[in-house]
């Protein structure tokens, strides 16, 4: 798989090498130049997948989980509805990477 950057909009797509058939998955990865660009990239992609009846798993820092439920908010996407049906999951960042990681002695 080769990765193509289009700097123009910050977005880097997979796309098949040459002599090999083309996967039905899509996998991006977005590059962003700071924070509030991250989190307007975010809140897009959520409100897509919660649209399209998908879950969505957020994790991420307190205060970006925050910032991001007031953009969804405003952009008018009904997180209360998804929450209660369970297809908006927040969670920190810090508790997540510790049931990975574990408590480390020194």
């Amino acid at each position: 798989m080769q990765v193509t950057d289009r700097p123009s909009c910050g977005e880097a797509h997979a796309t098949p090498e040459p002599g090999k058939q083309e996967s039905t998955r899509n996998h991006e990865l977005h590059f962003y130049l700071d924070d509030a660009s991250l989190l307007v990239g975010f809140a897009s992609f959520i409100e897509f997948g919660l649209k399209a009846g998908n879950t969505v798993i957020v994790v991420a820092t307190e205060s970006y989980r925050e910032s991001l439920l007031q953009r969804l908010l405003g952009q008018g996407v009904d997180v209360a509805t998804a929450i209660g049906q369970g297809r908006y999951i927040s969670l920190d960042d810090a508790e997540m990477l510790s049931t990975f990681i574990g408590e480390r002695s020194t």
